[in-house]
């Protein structure tokens, strides 16, 4: 958010509501909902285990990456990469 922020000359807080505004969800969703979509990807078409896809799409830790997918995904990761192989 820094980032972008910066790059557009924009408060953090006021792009923060822009993005709400225009997507009905904020800007911390958005960005786990894109590393998500990646690391099916990366679940389908590669052999990495979890714990190298929670850190190729930025997640802290393994578990909290387990979390988030199974939070935007409604399926845990290795169920995902077994049913999509």
């Amino acid at each position: 958010m820094d980032t972008l922020a910066q790059k557009f000359n924009y408060d953090k807080a006021y792009l923060g509501k822009l993005i709400f505004k225009s997507s009905d969800y904020s800007f911390n969703y958005l960005r786990n909902y894109y590393c998500i979509k990646k690391s099916c990807q990366l679940l389908q078409f590669t052999d990495h285990s979890i714990a190298e896809i929670s850190n190729l799409t930025g997640y802290s830790s393994p578990n909290h990456f387990e979390r988030c997918f199974h939070q935007i995904m409604k399926i845990s990761p290795s169920q995902y990469r077994k049913n999509n192989r």
